[in-house]
């Protein structure tokens, strides 16, 4: 008795002429196909499930066993993580370069203050990402 059949859309793929295209519509209409005659059989069909997109995608289609790799998850998690850093370094550039006009006024020449502060004004850090 089988508990579920795993579709792998990879070697599908491969099999199509496309290989590693998992989301070449050939192989969506493949594996969605196939996991139509799976639960007609009344088995549960699995799938690859790379994204949250993926997941929601494969579910609402009737696949009700998903794997994953783990090499994503961690890529997701490195990638939110240095988000979050760069959100916060760019946080601490902005304060710099307040505190950086206040001494630019406070203790340069006029024309040094002047350069120095269009120099800073003109950063965008939004768009510059500093």
């Amino acid at each position: 008795e089988l508990d579920f059949i795993f579709v792998a859309p990879t070697d599908l793929s491969a099999d199509l002429g496309v290989h590693g295209q998992i989301r070449h519509p050939s192989v969506i209409q493949k594996v969605e196909e196939a996991g139509e005659k799976i639960r007609q059989a009344g088995i549960s069909a699995g799938m690859l499930a790379l994204t949250p997109q993926d997941y929601s995608y494969w579910r609402d289609r009737g696949y009700n066993v998903m794997s994953t790799v783990a090499m994503n998850m961690f890529v997701d998690g490195a990638q939110a993580m240095m988000k979050s850093i760069v959100k916060y370094e760019l946080q601490g550039m902005k304060r710099l370069k307040q505190m950086a006009l206040k001494v630019i006024a406070s203790q340069l020449t006029k024309e040094e203050t002047g350069f120095l502060g269009e120099t800073f004004s003109s950063i965008d850090l939004n768009k510059d990402g500093v």
